[in-house]
């Protein structure tokens, strides 16, 4: 002789964070409401339960399984494509302050060579005039040049890269 589930209820299927709308809504509502028809049912049935009672049961927990599964699913998409944006977000801010570190820095260094010149004027050309300065001066612009044809290949580099692994 089956006998029918316990008296428990099970876990509400309207209930969570599983809802993403009111037609799913509805769609578990439906669920719950055939499952409590045919328990009702199993219930009255103290001896052996119909075939098809059970049959149907077993149908529509396959379905709340189921759609729980789809809506899953659905979440771990949200969550790859939310954490794909976040990323390129972070990357786009860490590119943002790395260019705007250089334009900062050369902004106060102006600023300050401009109170120093406000302050004590001529420093400027007394400085430009002896010559370790101007020997270091000269050696600054040289690895300056390098610099930014360095930064320019590799930036060159790895968007052609980039290109590359799109086209595969």
């Amino acid at each position: 002789m089956l006998r029918s589930a316990p008296a428990t209820q099970p876990p509400d299927a309207t209930a969570g964070a599983h809802l993403e709308n009111s037609a799913n809504r509805a769609n578990y509502d439906e669920i719950n409401g055939h499952l409590t028809i045919i328990k009702a049912k199993l219930a009255k049935n103290t001896d052996a339960p119909p075939a098809h009672l059970v049959e149907d049961l077993e149908d529509y927990y396959e379905r709340a399984v189921q759609m729980r599964q789809y809506r899953i699913t659905t979440l771990e998409e949200q969550l790859k494509e939310t954490n794909e944006r976040a990323i390129k977000s972070s990357n786009a801010m860490r590119l943002v302050t790395l260019r705007l570190v250089p334009v900062v820095l050369l902004a106060v260094v102006t600023a300050v060579g401009c109170i120093l010149e406000l302050l004590r004027p001529g420093l400027h050309a007394r400085l430009l005039k002896s010559l370790p300065l101007a020997q270091i001066a000269s050696h600054c612009i040289v690895a300056l040049v390098a610099a930014i044809a360095c930064f320019a290949f590799a930036r060159a580099t790895s968007q052609g890269n980039a290109d590359r692994a799109k086209i595969q």
